[in-house]
């Protein structure tokens, strides 16, 4: 293997070889321990159902957090309850933001600055966990006062996942405390500027 550069980051994706092989040596090895015979039956099986029943429920989290995201949910909420003429405002790219320009609505990009709110802004902001997650000190506390209501705006639904990062649902129970794989269902505040 050759390091071409090093780039601080790694995607599931990257690690799909690897694991292909690694699951054929947890497999030959799993075959020899149901195999012993100086082990009881309940042990040879009681382990690896042990470890492989969280993997599995890990697994269905997962697929059932991505038919639930967040977004989707933002999405209806627009759809149920903003007037199409609305615009919306958001802090980061919209590859990771709710569907609302084609769902109609206009989008505008918004900075994190006490200088943008001194203009006027769309009347409706998102503010995702993804976002935050990149700020720096004067980013956060410009988004503290934003949340507050002190920048004239009012936070009016949140949006979380069900399943990964909760730590309370027993189906994510092999993942608690791990951080969330990719960019599944974000935190997501919706605000709407006050007044008319």
């Amino acid at each position: 293997m050759a390091v071409i550069a090093q780039i601080k980051f790694v995607y599931a994706r990257f690690l799909f070889p690897p694991i292909a092989l690694a699951c054929v040596l947890v497999g030959v090895a799993t075959a020899a321990w149901l195999r012993r015979k100086d082990v009881a039956m309940e042990v040879r099986w009681g382990v690896p159902c042990i470890i492989l029943l969280p993997t599995i429920c890990y697994a269905m989290a997962i697929n059932a957090q991505m038919l639930r995201d967040s977004r989707c949910a933002v999405e209806a909420w627009f759809v149920d309850t903003v007037e199409p003429s609305s615009d919306v405002g958001a802090f980061s790219k919209p590859q990771y933001l709710p569907r609302l320009g084609d769902l109609g609505y206009p989008t505008y990009t918004v900075a994190m600055t006490r200088d943008t709110f001194e203009r006027p802004q769309p009347r409706y902001l998102i503010l995702t966990s993804y976002n935050y997650e990149d700020f720096n000190a004067r980013q956060t506390a410009c988004m503290k006062d934003l949340l507050s209501g002190q920048l004239g705006y009012q936070p009016v639904a949140t949006f979380k996942g069900q399943y990964l990062g909760t730590g309370s649902s027993w189906l994510s129970l092999a993942g608690w405390g791990a951080p969330v794989p990719g960019k599944i269902s974000p935190t997501i505040t919706v605000l709407r500027r006050a007044g008319r």
